[in-house]
């Protein structure tokens, strides 16, 4: 022990112990002491359950990220076809959930997947795939449009144009499905009979395990009977009303050859020129104006009247040629 320590020691001695404090302070410390101990251990409790519940919620919150299934997205609405001319009042009943009532359909409205298309006596509309072929719709005739190339006829008539695009065109009906390889062609449906009429291409008819073909210059008869076909012409009287409902068509700025093209396809004519001059001469004249509202034959007589060039239209052929003063 050194010297501090001595000297230490010596005056604790000297002091002797302090008294002992009186019971009731006693008392009060240490109840003091218990309460602050129980509040301090409450605390810690309340943190310990509050940090439980927050990883259980955390936890939860991410299995319900992770478990969640997908949400379903809304099933697509794609539009299939677009009016391009109306006559009349036809009439579109659409699902219930687009429409509860039918509309009348007009111009350039857009027609989807399972829109029905009715017209009465005096009503015929023309319509335009999402792949460019044309369907026209007949009066007195209810067609349904099932895809962008595929129709269902439940009575009437409707006229397909394939465009250069088209993969194929289906038409269905009660007496088989018809299919189209390049074709321009009419559908009618009757109460006991269908009827098909091929003004170019080929078209396969399937009804139950038999499949028949029409071609150009064809139409078969589909009955319960078996099928019937036979010659046709593409062009005259009961190809009328195709051509009456045909969207209109543009002359401005364009050849006569370009028109007198499109104008034979119309009307089921075939186009021929008297010699390599007459052709020439169509490709360079352009024309101005408008041909919308007129007959075919009428049509053709305008867009020819300044041209310097005649023509003849005799049996479904038309023949271009120059006065022979010009060749």
């Amino acid at each position: 022990m050194n010297d501090e320590e001595e000297v230490t020691a010596r005056l604790l001695r000297l002091a002797g112990a302090p008294p002992d404090p009186p019971p009731e302070r006693t008392a009060r410390v240490r109840q003091a002491v218990y309460r602050e101990w129980r509040a301090s251990h409450r605390r810690r409790i309340v943190f310990r359950r509050a940090a439980v519940a927050l990883a259980v919620a955390a936890s939860l919150m991410f299995a319900a990220v992770i478990y969640r299934r997908p949400s379903v997205a809304p099933l697509e609405d794609p539009i299939v076809a677009t009016g391009q001319r109306v006559q009349g009042r036809p009439l579109i009943l659409r699902q219930p959930e687009r429409a509860a009532a039918p509309q009348p359909l007009s111009g350039s409205m857009a027609i989807h997947a399972d829109d029905l298309i009715e017209t009465d006596d005096a009503s015929r509309v023309a319509l335009q795939s999402v792949d460019g072929s044309s369907v026209r719709i007949d009066r007195e005739s209810r067609v349904r449009f099932v895809t962008p190339a595929a129709i269902e006829v439940l009575a009437g008539a409707v006229y397909v144009a394939t465009s250069a695009g088209s993969q194929g065109f289906a038409v269905r009906t009660t007496f088989g499905v018809l299919r189209d390889v390049g074709t321009q062609f009419e559908v009618r449906v009757a109460a006991t009979s269908l009827r098909v009429r091929v003004r170019t291409g080929t078209v396969e008819i399937r009804h139950g395990s038999d499949v028949d073909t029409a071609r150009t210059g064809t139409e078969a008869i589909v009955a319960s009977s078996g099928t019937v076909i036979r010659p046709v012409m593409s062009y005259g009287p009961d190809w009328a009303w195709t051509a009456d409902i045909a969207p209109a068509f543009s002359i401005e700025g364009r050849s006569l050859r370009t028109v007198l093209e499109h104008m034979t396809a119309e009307a089921g004519w075939t186009l021929r020129y008297a010699d390599p001059g007459s052709a020439d001469s169509a490709a360079r004249v352009i024309l101005h104006g408008s041909i919308d509202g007129l007959t075919s034959e009428d049509a053709l007589t305008v867009v020819l009247a300044t041209s310097g060039l005649q023509y003849r239209l005799r049996d479904g052929e038309l023949l271009v040629s120059r006065p022979a003063a010009a060749r």
